[in-house]
């Protein structure tokens, strides 16, 4: 009976360490098959540094440059937003600092367009709020452009990553050449377990 289970034991859980499992000729030839000589031309072709740096030069042109059309939209958007933002609270900073300054300066001459609207005080707060808000936005847009960036180079790195429909695992009893010499030889009974992914 212990000889049985020490079999079964085996079967389901004996692998050696030593065992590599080394691609047949027939996946080689599979994978060869995918590269057709256009493709292969374009593997040397690809750059990650031309990626890199076309998202260095001008925000989006690595994304375009790495196939990835979708993405160019979405980092242009991001840049146009986070620099509207910026552009706008900039203004508004600059103009409740001139307002603030206008009140405080006592001309008769300027014409203060918030002086039934805001105290000084307000005024100060506006201008300070605003400051803030510019300050949040400029950071923004150089986190949107490190983000392209780092996207970029990413996405070259894995501009030909194989990705097939061919996810599969298959299970199946094998020899392995192993250590027992309880059994007469050295093949020990073992399951081999592949996946394809």
């Amino acid at each position: 009976m212990k000889r049985y289970v020490l079999i079964l034991s085996i079967l389901f859980f004996g692998t050696t360490a030593l065992a590599q499992e080394v691609p047949d000729l027939a996946t080689v030839k599979k994978n060869a098959e995918r590269l057709s000589a256009e493709d292969s031309a374009k593997v040397l072709e690809h750059s990650i540094k031309k990626a890199t740096w076309r998202s260095v030069m001008i925000p989006g042109w690595g994304q375009l440059y790495n196939k990835k059309y979708l993405k160019a939209p979405i980092i242009w958007a991001g840049m146009g937003t986070t620099i509207g933002f910026a552009i706008f609270n900039h203004q508004e900073y600059l103009s409740f600092r001139n307002a603030y300054d206008i009140r405080i300066d006592d001309d008769p001459e300027t014409i203060d367009e918030y002086s039934n609207i805001y105290t000084a005080s307000q005024l100060i707060t506006l201008e300070n709020t605003y400051r803030r808000w510019r300050d949040l936005s400029i950071i923004l847009t150089v986190g949107v452009y490190a983000y392209n960036i780092l996207d970029a180079y990413v996405d070259a790195h894995l501009f030909y990553f194989d990705i097939t429909d061919d996810l599969s695992m298959q299970l199946r009893p094998s020899l392995q050449n192993g250590m027992a010499a309880s059994f007469g030889s050295n093949l020990v009974p073992s399951m081999q377990l592949n996946l394809n992914f």
